[in-house]
């Protein structure tokens, strides 16, 4: 019981780190790093539709930390990758698709770990 409760502790903390949704164009800063939301491709099955694939969501990210700048690169919905010694994850993108607004812009939470 008191392993179930340290996880569930530990989940709740994990998905409050980010609670700012990052709108395309604009900057995520946590931790003395910056990523830069640019751009999405967002393939998952709109809520209203059947689907026969498993799609995926990710962002086109760039970093910055102490005045060095990464490359942007592309970041999947729920893995992490890892820049300037710090561990970045999307961990959410919204709105999720409907068969109205498969087009439209994206905001994105990121967690930010230094590792």
């Amino acid at each position: 019981m008191k392993r179930l409760f340290m996880l569930s502790i530990s989940f709740l903390a994990l998905i409050s780190c980010n609670k700012e949704e990052v709108k395309m164009g604009n900057v995520y800063s946590e931790d003395g790093l910056k990523v830069t939301f640019q751009d999405f491709n967002d393939s998952r099955c709109p809520q209203d539709a059947v689907c026969v694939w498993q799609a995926e969501a990710e962002a086109y990210v760039k970093a910055e930390h102490d005045g060095e700048t990464s490359d942007f690169f592309w970041l999947d919905l729920g893995v992490k990758d890892t820049v300037f010694n710090y561990e970045v994850t999307l961990t959410e993108m919204l709105p999720y698709p409907t068969a109205d607004n498969h087009k439209s812009k994206r905001t994105a939470k990121f967690l930010i770990n230094k590792l």
